[in-house]
């Protein structure tokens, strides 16, 4: 997909908007949060998969992995 930079935020928008769309009406009894793998680390604070999950990983460029 491109996307141009004058139009993400209306990308964003409509994505947002059909989110909502799916979770309220075509999905309005499933738990989504059940699912929100945030963790929380020692000091409280929560932490995210995503930023455990770069933490993990080598610091490898993003020029060897980007196409």
């Amino acid at each position: 997909m491109f996307l141009y930079k004058e139009d993400f935020n209306k990308f964003l928008n409509a994505l947002t908007e059909t989110v909502n769309y799916v979770k309220t009406d075509l999905m309005p009894d499933f738990d989504f949060d059940a699912y929100n793998h945030d963790q929380e680390n020692e000091e409280g604070a929560i932490v995210s998969d995503s930023v455990v999950s770069e933490a993990a990983e080598d610091s490898s460029s993003v020029d060897e992995w980007k196409m």
